[in-house]
């Protein structure tokens, strides 16, 4: 009688094999994924430029809005958030750091937070640079 089926040996080999391909490919995957959210808070910062360069347009200044109310970093990022994202599923914190000595200049930073925590901050400013906040461009290795 011929029998079929896998042996314990062939099966324990299938599973050695998987959980060697895993734990190759998983750290690659994880790097793409924290690209993929850096891009996206890069992404994010670019549109909350752009939406405060518009006002400067409008305005002639960072801080009031055309109808003279002032303007609030929350009434300009919620315009720009990404779609699907809520406050605890954030990877990003947009954080405008405002210089009271002139208003037409502005800082917008992004604050790695929950998952991305361990990642660094990146900074755009009103003249268009663009870095991490300890390095001095967006690159991982400048």
């Amino acid at each position: 009688m011929k029998q079929q089926g896998f042996t314990l040996i062939e099966t324990l080999v299938v599973i050695a094999i998987i959980g060697i391909i895993t734990a190759i490919a998983m750290p690659s995957y994880q790097e793409h994924v924290k690209e993929a959210k850096r891009s996206q808070a890069k992404a994010a910062l670019m549109a909350f430029s752009a939406r405060l360069e518009r006002n400067y347009a409008e305005t002639m200044s960072y801080e009031t809005k055309s109808d003279g109310s002032v303007v609030t970093a929350a009434s300009i990022f919620y315009e720009n958030v990404p779609e699907g994202s809520s406050n605890g599923e954030r990877d990003y914190r947009l954080k405008v750091i405002a210089d009271k000595t002139d208003d037409d200049q502005f800082t917008i930073r992004a604050e790695a937070v929950n998952a991305m925590s361990d990642d660094g901050d990146f900074e755009l400013n009103s003249i268009g640079e663009k870095k991490w906040a300890d390095r001095s461009c967006w690159k991982k290795s400048c």
